[in-house]
């Protein structure tokens, strides 16, 4: 059946979930270099959660979220005014939270 009002699917969202284990480790690569040059240019928005850029006292935590808390954490940080690259203390309240989403 043809969609009658193709103007009322733009205000529906589509999630596409990828695999990430079984990407080819070349793809899962360009996936990190677009996501590492989003963050350099400044497009948090485009981040999707793949790229490391997390100051070091919050690496490990950060890379152990799945990408979609990562992107709910920049989010958060941005909100906040706060880079995601820098530690301070309202840094690490606000990461402190996402410590439950962990393995």
């Amino acid at each position: 059946m043809i969609d009658p009002n193709p103007q009322d699917r733009r205000s529906t969202v589509t999630y596409h979930y990828l695999n990430l284990e079984h990407l080819p480790i070349a793809h899962l690569d360009a996936l990190v270099k677009l996501d590492i040059r989003a963050i350099k240019e400044g497009m948090w928005q485009d981040y999707c959660g793949l790229g490391y850029f997390w100051n070091h006292l919050y690496a490990h935590t950060c890379r152990a979220l799945t990408p979609s808390k990562r992107k709910q954490l920049l989010r958060e940080l941005i909100d906040a005014e706060l880079h995601p690259s820098n530690a301070t203390n309202e840094h690490t309240e606000i990461i402190a939270k996402y410590n439950r989403w962990i393995e």
